[in-house]
């Protein structure tokens, strides 16, 4: 199928609107688009918080509207500027990880692929306290790859904070510079626990935790996950 496709829902994008506490586990494959492994997008001041996924997140045919968003947790982010119900509302990404591959196999068509998002355009959202220790691949060549951010394409607020990556690097493409824009503690090639702990809970040390008893094979649990 092709469209806006997660593994706990398809979109959210409205003020007031969240998913927290929520994993997958299930791989995904899709004709492309939006596809997330939590949620297709999240706008309009909606929120994604405290969730992971682990499953693999694989497009297999070309995208019937010539374009591809992935993300291990959320595809994209975007404001219409045409669309009143968007303007200054920031959406939210936060305090979020993911564990599985991300691989797109579409060939010919614009390609944004993200560890935790694939794309943010025209936005006003918030990026903050997450990590990626998966792949995050593309057939062809002309893909922007990014450990947590494929691409940042334009914007109208944006901050990423607190965000560490396995591969490099962290962010595949970034298009937007001004003062409207903030990226602080982002980082790609960051595989060591401490490390990746230390990047996670600069703000919070209470939301990630040392996998003691190895239920994420040695990758940093969220709190909730220990109860």
């Amino acid at each position: 199928m092709s469209g806006y496709i997660g593994g706990i829902t398809g979109g959210i994008n409205c003020e007031g609107a969240e998913i927290s506490y929520c994993y997958n586990m299930g791989n995904i494959n899709s004709a492309g688009c939006w596809t997330g492994g939590i949620s297709g997008d999240v706008t309009r001041g909606a929120k994604i918080k405290n969730c992971y996924n682990r499953g693999s997140i694989v497009t297999e045919q070309e995208s019937i509207y010539g374009i591809d968003y992935i993300g291990g947790i959320v595809a994209n982010s975007y404001y219409d500027i045409n669309d009143v119900n968007s303007a200054g509302k920031i959406s939210e990404v936060l305090n979020c990880y993911n564990l599985g591959n991300v691989f797109c196999k579409n060939s010919r068509n614009t390609r944004y692929v993200g560890g935790i998002m694939g794309l943010i355009q025209n936005g006003y959202v918030k990026v903050d306290n997450n990590y990626n220790q998966a792949m995050v691949s593309a057939s062809a060549s002309g893909a922007h790859l990014g450990g947590i951010i494929g691409i940042i394409e334009s914007y109208n607020q944006i901050t990423v904070t607190n965000c560490a990556s396995g591969i490099e690097p962290a962010i595949g493409t970034n298009r937007a510079t001004g003062s409207n824009i903030t990226i602080t503690n982002v980082l790609g090639g960051q595989s060591n626990l401490p490390n990746i702990l230390s990047v996670i809970n600069a703000n919070d040390e209470e939301k990630f935790k040392e996998d003691s008893n190895n239920i994420n094979e040695g990758h940093p649990i969220l709190n909730w996950q220990l109860f």
